[in-house]
């Protein structure tokens, strides 16, 4: 499978949707698993038994879905089909399938089948058909409105009647909220809940009448369900009764068993005066569809990976012929990096290859113009793919390449055309090997000419020997003469066949068989014991051994002389059976075919023959002997060539594919002998050490190493004669410059028929030296970065440390200006004297968070297992004081216990916990803290209902000493931050925060969990 094939294939596999393909005879070739996560049946099940649809289709749509298969399969329109039905899975549940398929056919336009796609539509069924029930319920509900308001114009006297079936349709009313699935409120302004229906209570385990009076997020918190998203609720609220129009937003619902999503409709509702004092709030789990998002975003996600690994250099154009995947192989084949091309068109692409602005291959199967043929030295159009080959001048430095290139389009379920996929393959080398072919036909075409006038001297040679050989075929006249009476006995002889089938014991015999034994067909039970039953019992033993042997040994065929008993007449008879077996692809044997011939007549014409002329019997029993013999080595020498020929196609293809596998391969490939020689050398290897074959063949292995791993290198090599496998070894060669390239080797070890003695060594390598040199370059990187960082917390430290006593001075003396002069001097020095006071202290509040910055690594702990509850109470109660002044209510939630530094953690959560003190809005602050598990890391957050951040800020605010507001607005140095993410980084997690003006801020760090101790 080439890698094209593979990467649909994986597609198909990793598919949501059951995909199918049937050959022309409506038999099963391949389904994807997907099939058994919808029908619970296997894809084995569905091949082996072709019925298996039908029998699962429910009882009324299998009507429709034969008459749509009948169809299919007698008119063979290039169109897609499509039909929607029901299945009974294995599990008992229905479940809706839509189904389509569409025919296939070759290249010279022949039906060879149909592809088909099943997709899980159970969900969307239900939906329509809830849909559909509630709009029938909201129908019949204005109908019957409709009636009563009637009624109430018509008989103003029936009021009490009136109320009471109004009465009724409420109850009715009531009815159809309490049994919807989706969630629905009625609040007031404040968000109150003035009516909550069934399905809320359900899910909360409450009564409806006590959830009323209680606001929408209150509700969920006593059910222990975290509403992430109630600020944009809250606003969303409050812009339906401003703006008098339905809002529609999405919920967050997080509980310990995971995350729901939920998508809510806000409906102001006007009063008898047309106030609008309540909204209706509706909210349905969108859960699913969220869930298909993200696979859909994962799925595409890797399929951008295996487009980016492909060996070959592969680009991926949009609908608008824009760039949207560039993979690795085409960066290095064009040196130009995906950064400087993703999102480009205007064939900007092309230049790399061309020099100019001109359409691709992908071009031009995205617009479907094909009159391109002249731009290229091969062109082939296959409708949606089109494969050509062209030279490139601006490759190699300027001496060009032959370029293979393969463009395929890229539809959506609907068949539109979406994009297009380029695959651009350089075969200069190809080219370069067709044209030595040529050169070596040319050579061969002389050759055969030259051989054609020894064929014509040889031809003149054997038309002499053909007439010495006359004579010699005069002299052996004679003896063919004497077995003509022979073989035409043969002729005449009675021959039966026979027909085993081994898995079932099934005898099948013709009718000269029955004959052969006086039986007839209908009262004869033809199994192979019965058979046994029918030979002399002097005679059944040998017969049983020969048939059975044949099996045990393996024996494709056997023949056997014995006697019968005829079942008619008693009489005794003899016959001569021959046997061939043939097997099923695993080498089975499965079934026995055979002839009976009697040879009673014969046995006794020779026994006669025998008592009249006991010296004639004995010269005929000599050349009977010696024309078995003859016949037996023919057969035998006609089996040997048969056998022999197999052998030497099997042979030749074999050695083909293995000298194409070898000589094109990608990777180095070396091939030496027990005598450490080297046999093969692929083309790979030639670019690696920059040496031809013809000159390395024949040589020593340890000619391809430097002098100073010589012996080390060899006594490696010397294990895989023993045996022993590489396994990703790194082993140096040296080319023909004297450069040293490091290589990684895989080998294996290849033994003669005997299975023990060492026929040679195949190693395959990867040249790692570039990646060596890289890993060498990074870890010089690292070393000199941290050295750096080093040298800059010890700076840091030491400037602020030295920092602080002139800033103490300036401070102490300015204050004490202050205190003696405050008021003597005029209005501008006191002025002066309270800027330089207030400058000192904020240099001294920057200084000492300086220094603090530069400690976190030096005066850092051990992380050790920490109950972050603990560590969240330290915090607490340093900010008691202000969280007392500004009345904030903070809530604390499940904490896990992680390895921290509990002193970092401990300042990480108090400056988030302090911000959200100080950048409190006018409500009262609310905080809540908590955490949850994410793969392999705990994500701790702080929640606020403060002002908010703008999401353009989110990144600098975490810089050093970057602000957004003015100390007069906010105090502080802005560093609180900085210091928070270094803290959390050198934890190895990160620490980000989601907001918006006004509607609060939320902090998220994470924590590695390493060994849970919660």
């Amino acid at each position: 499978m080439n890698n094209e094939e593979q990467f649909f294939r994986n597609l198909i596999d990793t598919s949501h949707d059951w995909e199918e393909l049937l050959g022309p005879d409506n038999l099963y070739i391949y389904l994807s698993p997907a099939c058994e996560r919808i029908t619970g049946y296997s894809p084995e099940e569905f091949i082996a038994d072709p019925d298996l649809l039908e029998s699962i289709v429910h009882p009324e749509d299998g009507r429709i879905l034969k008459e749509h298969r009948d169809r299919i399969f007698h008119e063979f329109r290039d169109e897609t089909c499509c039909l929607d039905f029901r299945i009974i899975a294995r599990d008992g549940e229905i479940r809706w399938i839509n189904h389509c398929c569409r025919p296939l056919f070759d290249d010279r336009g022949e039906f060879i089948g149909r592809r088909g796609s099943n997709r899980d539509i159970t969900v969307r069924k239900k939906a329509e058909e809830d849909l559909q029930a509630l709009a029938d319920r909201y129908q019949l509900l204005h109908e019957e409105y409709e009636v009563a308001n009637e009624e109430l114009r018509s008989q103003n006297d029936e009021l009490h009647l009136f109320s009471e079936k109004v009465a009724f349709q409420e109850r009715k009313l009531q009815g159809i909220l309490s049994s919807m699935e989706d969630f629905v409120y009625i609040v007031d302004r404040d968000g109150t809940c003035v009516y909550v229906n069934a399905a809320v209570a359900k899910a909360v385990s409450g009564e409806p009448a006590d959830l009323c009076g209680r606001s929408v997020e209150d509700i969920w918190d006593r059910a222990g369900v975290v509403m992430e998203s109630i600020g944009s609720f809250r606003a969303d609220l409050a812009a339906a009764f401003l703006t008098g129009t339905s809002k529609t937003g999405e919920n967050v619902f997080r509980d310990p068993e995971g995350i729901r999503w939920r998508l809510y409709t806000i409906h102001p509702l006007r009063d008898e005066s047309g106030d609008q004092k309540t909204a209706l709030v509706t909210s349905r789990d969108i859960t699913r569809m969220k869930v298909a998002e993200r696979d859909l975003k994962k799925s595409h996600r890797e399929l951008m990976d295996i487009i980016e690994f492909l060996p070959d250099a592969t680009f991926v154009l949009d609908d608008r012929q824009q760039v949207i995947a560039w993979n690795r192989a085409i960066e290095t084949m064009t040196s130009v990096p995906k950064e400087n091309i993703l999102g480009k068109g205007n064939y900007l692409y092309s230049i790399p290859f061309y020099g100019e602005e001109r359409p691709m291959l992908n071009d031009f199967v995205i617009t479907g113009k094909r009159d391109i043929g002249h731009l290229y030295d091969i062109f082939e159009d296959r409708d949606d793919v089109v494969i050509a080959e062209t030279f490139a001048p601006g490759f190699n430095n300027g001496s060009g390449a032959h370029l293979w290139a393969k463009a395929s389009v890229i539809r959506d379920d609907e068949g539109r055309t979406i994009g297009a996929i380029e695959t651009i393959r350089d075969i200069t080398a190809k080219r370069r090997v067709e044209e030595e072919l040529l050169r070596k036909n040319t050579e061969l075409s002389d050759m055969n000419r030259k051989l054609n006038v020894l064929y014509e001297e040889l031809a003149e040679i054997e038309e002499e020997l053909r007439q010495n050989y006359d004579e010699i075929v005069r002299g052996e006249r004679a003896l063919r003469e004497s077995t003509i009476l022979f073989s035409k006995a043969e002729s005449i002889a009675h021959l039966g066949s026979w027909d085993l089938d081994v898995r079932t014991n099934r005898l099948t015999w013709s009718d000269e068989v029955y004959r052969i034994f006086g039986l007839e067909p209908g009262v004869f039970g033809a199994t192979y014991e019965a058979f046994l039953d029918a030979v002399h019992p002097d005679d059944r033993d040998a017969v049983d051994a020969a048939y059975l042997g044949s099996l045990r040994e393996g024996v494709d065929h056997y023949e056997i002389e014995h006697r019968i008993v005829r079942k008619d007449t008693g009489e005794v008879r003899s016959v001569h059976e021959k046997c061939e077996h043939y097997r099923d692809g695993t080498g089975s044997i499965i079934r026995s075919v055979g002839m009976v011939h009697d040879i009673t007549g014969r046995i006794r014409a020779a026994e006669e023959l025998a008592a009249k002329n006991q010296e004639l019997a004995a010269k005929n029993e000599e050349l009977v002997v010696l024309n078995e013999d003859l016949a037996e080595k023919e057969e035998e020498l006609r089996q040997n060539l048969d056998e022999l020929g197999k052998s030497e196609r099997t042979l030749r293809e074999t050695t083909q594919y293995l000298e194409n596998l070898i000589g094109y391969a990608n990777a180095p490939i070396i091939v030496w002998n027990p005598e450490y020689r080297i046999t093969r050398f692929n083309r790979a290897f030639e670019v690696l050490v920059g040496k031809n074959a013809e000159e390395v063949v024949g040589m020593p292995l340890e000619s391809l190493f430097p002098g100073r791993c010589r012996d080390a290198n060899m006594n490696l090599i010397r294990k895989t004669s023993k045996g022993e496998r590489w396994e990703s070894v790194e082993i140096p060669v040296v080319t023909n410059t004297g450069e040293i390239r490091t290589v990684l080797w895989n080998s294996a070890t290849l033994y003669e028929p005997d299975g023990t003695t060492v026929h040679s060594v195949i190693a395959q390598g990867q040249d790692i030296t570039g990646r060596k040199e890289m890993d060498a370059r990074l870890r010089r990187k690292a070393e000199e970065l941290a050295r750096s960082n080093e040298e800059l917390e010890r700076f840091a430290y030491v400037a602020s440390h030295d920092l602080r006593e002139p800033l103490r001075m300036v401070t102490s003396f300015s204050q004490l200006l202050q205190q003696r002069y405050q008021g003597k001097l005029d209005a501008d020095a006191d002025e002066f004297i309270d800027y330089v006071v207030e400058g000192g202290k904020r240099m001294d509040a920057l200084v000492n968070d300086l220094l603090e910055f530069s400690r976190i690594n030096s005066r850092a702990r051990p992380l050790a297992p920490t109950d972050m509850n603990v560590v969240v109470e330290d915090a607490l109660k340093s900010l008691s004081v202000s969280t007392k002044e500004s009345g904030a209510r903070i809530e604390v939630g499940y904490l896990p216990t992680v390895p921290v530094d509990r002193t970092q953690i401990a300042q990480v959560f108090q400056n988030l916990i302090s911000n959200a003190i100080k950048f409190r809005g006018e409500d009262v602050p609310w905080i809540r803290i908590g955490a949850t598990r994410k793969d392999e890391f705990w994500v701790f957050s702080v929640r606020d209902n403060g002002i908010g951040i703008d999401p353009d800020y989110a990144e600098t605010i975490f810089e050093i000493f970057k602000r957004l507001h003015t100390k007069e607005q906010y105090p502080g140095t802005g560093i609180g931050l900085a210091i928070s993410r270094r803290i959390v980084e050198r934890h190895g997690g990160r620490i980000w925060v989601e907001s918006d003006i006004g509607k609060g801020s939320t902090f998220a760090f994470t924590i590695p969990a390493g060994d849970t101790f919660s």
